[in-house]
C-alpha cells in the first residue's frame, strides 16, 4: 500500500465565549479535513472517520464517490472498505473473507484491536467483528460477532458493532423484525448482554449502542415515547438520557424538536455525536456533565467543497480529540479536531478586563465570534 500523508488544510476555531467557574474556559478546536477515498485511489468524496484511540490512529471506512457524494464502487453498486490512519499512513483494511468492499471499521482501543461490520461471501449476512491483535490480514485475527437479538425464528438479521474499550468490550446493535436492540460482548467469556433502555423512556426494540469506555459505561441512542431520537449513557444499567439543546429550534413558527445521536465516549464520561436540529440541520457536539458544546466545521476549512455543512462528531479519545464527517458539494469527507490549550488564569484575567473595557466602550454591544 502506498504511503500517503495528510497535506491538507489546517483551520482553527478560537471560540469568544468566557466561562465562569470552569477549569476547561476555551472551546477552540483546531480541525484537519482529510479524504482518506482519495489517498486510497478512490474517487473525491465518501470518507468516514469513525473512531480514534490514544495514540492518534484514526479508523474509519472509505466509499468511492462521485461529486454528489453518493458511493459508488468501480462495478457501479454501492460499497465500503475500512481504513486504519497510523500518523498520515493510511491502511485499507477489509475483512478476509467477506464480500469485496463490505467492511466498515468503526473503533479502535489503544491497543490497536478494531471492530466493525462486515458482510459474509456466503448468503451475504450483515456480521459484527472484533480483532484479536493489529494484523489485520490475518484471518485468525477475527472474531465474527451475531448477537441473539439479530436473530428471530427463521429470520437472520443484522449485526452491527461499533465501538469497544480497552478490555476488548464490544458494543453495538441488532435489526430484525423486531426492531432494534443494542448489545455488549465480553471478548474474555465470549458471552453477550442485551443493552436496551428502559421502557419508562423508550419505545420497546430501539436502541442502539455506539461506545463504551473502560469502566463499562455505555453511549447510544433510542427512540422515546414521543417518538423523538435521544442520546443516552448507560452507568450498569442506569440510563440517563441527553438531549442537546440546540437541537431544538424555536423560530416565528414555533417549536421544532430535533433529534440527538450520542456516537461514543472517552473514560472522562465525556460523550460525542451529532444532532438534526428542528430545521434538518446537522450539528456535532461533546457533552461533558450536562453542558453541550456544539461542533461545526468551519467556514473556511473545507479544502474539497464550497464550504462544510452538516458535521458529526462520532469519536473521542481521552485526549479530547475528535474525529468525525462533515459534507459539502463534493460529498463526505473526514476530519480531526485537536483542543486547544486553555488559557493561563493569569491571561483569562487579563482577557476578562479586555472584555469589560470594551463593553464600557461600546456601551453594552457584545459581538460574538471569531
Amino acid at each position: 500500500m502506498k504511503a500517503s500523508h495528510k497535506i491538507q488544510a489546517i483551520f482553527c476555531v478560537a471560540g469568544t465565549v468566557l466561562m465562569f467557574g470552569a477549569s476547561d474556559a476555551w472551546a477552540g478546536y483546531t480541525f484537519t479535513t482529510f479524504d482518506v477515498s482519495t489517498q486510497l485511489g478512490g474517487l473525491l468524496g465518501f470518507t468516514n472517520a469513525t473512531g480514534v484511540n490514544n495514540a492518534g490512529q484514526v479508523v474509519g471506512f472509505i466509499g468511492p464517490a462521485n461529486n454528489a457524494g453518493a458511493s459508488v464502487s468501480p462495478s457501479g453498486s454501492n460499497g465500503y472498505d475500512g481504513f486504519i490512519d497510523n500518523g498520515g499512513t493510511f491502511t485499507q483494511i477489509d475483512v478476509p473473507g467477506a464480500q469485496p468492499q463490505t467492511t466498515e471499521v468503526s473503533g479502535i482501543n489503544n491497543s490497536g484491536q478494531i471492530t466493525g461490520t462486515f458482510i459474509d461471501s456466503g448468503p451475504g449476512t450483515p456480521h459484527g467483528f472484533v480483532t484479536s491483535g493489529t494484523a489485520y490480514t490475518n484471518p485468525t485475527n477475527y472474531t465474527q460477532l451475531d448477537a441473539p437479538s439479530a436473530t428471530v425464528g427463521n429470520s437472520i438479521g443484522i449485526t452491527n458493532a461499533f465501538g469497544l474499550n480497552n478490555s476488548g468490550t464490544v458494543v453495538g446493535g441488532t435489526g430484525s423484525v423486531n426492531g432494534l436492540n443494542g448489545f455488549s460482548y465480553n471478548t474474555s467469556s465470549q458471552t453477550f448482554t442485551a443493552v436496551n433502555v428502559s421502557p419508562a423512556l423508550a419505545e420497546s426494540n430501539s436502541t442502539q449502542a455506539q461506545g463504551v469506555n473502560d469502566a463499562g459505561h455505555i453511549a447510544g441512542y433510542f427512540i422515546g415515547n414521543d417518538g423523538q431520537l435521544h442520546g443516552f449513557i448507560d452507568s450498569a444499567g442506569n440510563f440517563v438520557q441527553l438531549d442537546a439543546p440546540f437541537a431544538t429550534v424555536v423560530d416565528t413558527n414555533g417549536t421544532h424538536g430535533g433529534s440527538t445521536y450520542a456516537m461514543g465516549l472517552n473514560n472522562s464520561d465525556d460523550v460525542v455525536g451529532y444532532v438534526y436540529d428542528g430545521l434538518g440541520n446537522i450539528h456535532g457536539f461533546v457533552e461533558d456533565r450536562g453542558v453541550f458544546t456544539e461542533i461545526d466545521v468551519p467556514p473556511g476549512a473545507d479544502a474539497f467543497g464550497t464550504d462544510p455543512y452538516g458535521t458529526e462528531v462520532l469519536g473521542i479519545n481521552d485526549g479530547g480529540e475528535l474525529v468525525g464527517i462533515y459534507n459539502d458539494d463534493a460529498g463526505t469527507h473526514g476530519f480531526i479536531a485537536t483542543l486547544n490549550d486553555a488559557p493561563e488564569p493569569a491571561s483569562l484575567a487579563l482577557l476578562g478586563f479586555g472584555i469589560l473595557g470594551l463593553l464600557t466602550v461600546y456601551r453594552g454591544r457584545v459581538v460574538r465570534g471569531c
